[in-house]
């Protein structure tokens, strides 16, 4: 998904990303939340969201946290045209992002960061399911012994 209120920027992204990957678009941050719910009830699937970071109305750390609340691997780049130190460490620090690209961004430069973070998406979510059927074994074999009968002490 990629959240810009520069339409004309909007659609260079898109142009440049739509021959690799489907392409969804929110031009405003509340239309990106919108699109997340869908993601939450399992309307729609999504892979990486690449946003701005400021925009009227809510801010790209904004949609970046509602992004984490929807699926916390998911890759979150954040893109900026300003150097804003505060907002930046916002980012980081609340919106948890994976990479951080100024504008004007390089769109090669883009399409490669996106390529890496979705490799990187699907070893994570690898790790996770297995971290998942790893503890439903240990859960199982907690549940075995705890069944074990103790013998008591016959004094």
């Amino acid at each position: 998904m990629l959240v810009d209120d520069d339409t004309d920027l909007l659609g260079a992204l898109r142009d440049a990303l739509d021959d690799e990957y489907e392409i969804v678009t929110c031009s405003s941050g509340e239309e990106a939340v919108r699109r997340l719910e869908l993601v939450k009830t399992k309307v729609t699937k999504l892979d990486a969201v690449i946003c701005d970071m400021r925009m009227p109305g809510l801010q790209g750390t904004d949609v970046l946290k509602e992004v984490i609340k929807c699926n916390e691997l998911m890759p979150r780049i954040l893109l900026t045209g300003f150097t804003d130190l505060e907002a930046a460490k916002a980012a980081v620090n609340e919106g948890r992002i994976h990479h951080y690209e100024s504008k004007p961004v390089e769109m090669t430069t883009l399409k490669q960061v996106l390529s890496k973070e979705l490799a990187l998406y699907e070893e994570r979510k690898a790790i996770a399911e297995d971290a998942k059927l790893k503890n439903k074994a240990l859960d199982l074999a907690e549940r075995a012994i705890r069944s074990i009968p103790v013998p008591r002490d016959k004094k």
